[in-house]
């Protein structure tokens, strides 16, 4: 499998007088053999309550469809909340699994997430990469004028780091048009400005 592309966006809210850290991707991926049809199944991890009092993490928006071709057309098939289950690990931990159905090599798989954390003073890693290539990449980031984050930029010693905040990814792409459809081609390099 392949990822054709992952795109993740994080804001800040402000809600109820409190921020919120809300984290925004969709990724697209493309089964090439058998064995890439795992991708059809995952899960997300993350920090719940049980909607008791005090900090926690709350997946919003959980969405996948599979597109194939059949026929010489595309055919989409939504996922349905029949596939997806919540198993609460722990007191604190919650797993959320699921399954895009109707994917068979050739497919392209596409999950959109959007999950909101009270833990606004911590923001989780974010990998260029994956287990599997990734053609294309993006990342950005908006924070607040007062808040301020050690960013350890050791894997991009070149960049350069000013005041401001903001996480942006710099894209090189290259289009290829095939069948009418353009792909990504060229891969990502990062930018990280601290005005």
């Amino acid at each position: 499998a392949v990822m054709l592309c992952c795109q993740t966006e994080m804001r800040y809210d402000l809600s109820a007088g409190n921020f919120r850290v809300t984290t925004y991707e969709k990724r697209r991926i493309k089964v090439l053999k058998e064995d890439g049809k795992s991708y059809a199944n995952g899960a997300i991890s993350y920090q719940y309550n049980g909607h008791r009092t005090g900090h926690c993490e709350e997946l919003i928006k959980l969405k996948a469809t599979a597109y194939n071709m059949v026929d010489g057309k595309l055919v989409k098939t939504k996922m349905g909340n029949d596939m997806i289950s919540h198993e609460d690990v722990n007191k604190l931990m919650r797993l959320t699994k699921y399954t895009v159905p109707q994917v068979t090599v050739g497919t392209v798989i596409e999950v959109e997430t959007e999950l909101a954390s009270d833990y606004f003073t911590s923001i989780d890693d974010w990998h260029a990469q994956s287990a599997i290539p990734v053609y294309y990449t993006d990342f950005e980031i908006t924070v607040p004028e007062y808040f301020t984050f050690n960013v350890d930029n050791s894997t991009f010693p070149n960049i350069g780091i000013s005041s401001y905040f903001c996480w942006l990814s710099k894209r090189i792409i290259s289009y290829i048009h095939y069948r009418k459809t353009i792909y990504l081609s060229n891969l990502f390099t990062a930018c990280i400005n601290h005005n």
